[in-house]
C-alpha cells in the first residue's frame, strides 16, 4: 500500500481553483517513486529531483497534498522523501523509467 503526493500551485484564494501535478508515491519498504514530466508533456519539463526542487520553489504559495487531502509542509515532504531513500535498496523496478542520483522516476501515469 502506498500514498500518492501532489503539488498544488497557482491557488486562487477567491474561488479555490488550482493547478496540480502528481509528484510521486511513497510505498512501505520502497524508495519514493517520482513522477516525471518529460518533453512530450506540458512545460516545465521535470526529469530530476532538482527539477522538482526548482518547480516547487518557483511557486512559494503552493502546497503538498496527499491522496487523502492531507496537507504537508514542503519541508516535511522532502524529509519523508529523504528518509525513504535510506530504507534500503528497494526501488520500483519495472515501474520506473530511469534513476537520477538514486531517485526513481516514471514518465507515465501511475497510482
Amino acid at each position: 500500500m502506498g500514498t500518492n503526493y501532489y503539488f498544488r500551485y497557482k491557488i486562487c484564494d477567491g474561488c479555490g481553483s488550482y493547478k496540480e501535478r502528481h509528484v510521486g508515491k511513497s510505498s512501505g519498504g520502497w524508495k519514493f517513486l517520482f513522477r516525471a514530466y518529460p518533453e512530450h508533456y506540458d512545460r516545465p519539463i521535470i526529469k530530476t529531483k532538482d527539477d522538482w526542487d526548482v518547480f516547487i520553489a518557483a511557486h512559494p504559495n503552493g502546497c503538498i497534498v496527499d491522496e487523502y487531502e492531507l496537507e504537508h509542509s514542503i519541508h516535511e515532504f522532502w524529509e519523508m522523501v529523504e528518509s525513504k531513500q535510506k530504507e534500503g535498496p528497494n526501488m520500483h523496478y519495472g515501474e520506473h523509467d530511469w534513476i537520477d542520483l538514486g531517485y526513481s522516476f516514471c514518465s507515465s501515469e501511475f497510482s
